[in-house]
């Protein structure tokens, strides 16, 4: 009876205990936005959503216009779910050379519905402008800050990886393994932060910020 009162109270206090160790999640800073757009290629796009979509609605081609700089509109060839966990991203292919580096474009969502077969906002379309390209400067410094920095630092350097700085991210780790590999879709960066592994799941990313991770390592080089 002793042996079950103790561990009993040994669960009880555990979570406090846990929240002080190197495992505690970062929440990500609170956005009002319903919807984010973010380059993969030089044709595709991630479009992330606050909340989990209908797969229906969300994977229509139809249900998009991408609006170039000239002013002409374009509808992606193929919209697929690509957030297998939390139906919350979508990537959006468009013809080949379509989009242009470090360029402004809008992106136009139309009666794409919630899980729940509610509109995502209330005029049921939403239009986002976004910049094409993934620098370490915006967005990855960021994410790295709020999720990865607390616990991979110049004074606490789980693994023996840091991510406090661009330098650092080049390191190895325990294991000799360099953290970063600029073009490699295997480095210990891009595998960590995958769904269901280890850094995805302690930080709580969310897919589209893993998706940032490995476009930004192989598509554009780990540019900084």
């Amino acid at each position: 009876m002793r042996t079950l009162r103790a561990v009993a109270l040994s669960l009880w206090i555990l979570p406090p205990i846990a929240l002080v160790g190197c495992d505690e999640p970062v929440v990500p800073s609170v956005t009002s936005e319903a919807i984010t757009v973010n380059s993969a290629t030089s044709y595709a796009v991630v479009v992330a959503f606050d909340r989990p979509v209908s797969r229906a609605s969300a994977t229509q081609s139809s249900r998009y216009a991408l609006t170039r700089p000239a002013g002409d509109r374009l509808l992606p060839s193929r919209a697929a779910l690509v957030d297998s966990l939390f139906g919350q991203a979508v990537q959006l292919v468009f013809p080949l050379g379509t989009l242009e580096d470090s360029t402004v474009y809008r992106l136009t969502v139309a009666g794409v519905q919630d899980a729940w077969g509610r509109p995502l906002s209330a005029g049921d379309s939403v239009t986002v402008e976004f910049k094409t390209g993934l620098w370490y400067s915006w967005p990855i410094r960021d994410v790295l800050a709020r999720k990865c920095d607390p616990c991979h630092n110049a004074g606490r350097a789980g693994g023996n990886y840091r991510t406090d700085s661009y330098a650092a991210l080049f390191g190895n780790g325990s294991d000799d393994n360099p953290n970063l590999v600029p073009g490699d879709a295997r480095c210990v960066l891009v595998l960590r932060t995958s769904p269901g592994h280890s850094m995805f799941n302690v930080a709580h990313l969310s897919s589209s910020e893993s998706q940032f991770f490995i476009n930004w390592i192989v598509t554009y080089q780990a540019r900084r």
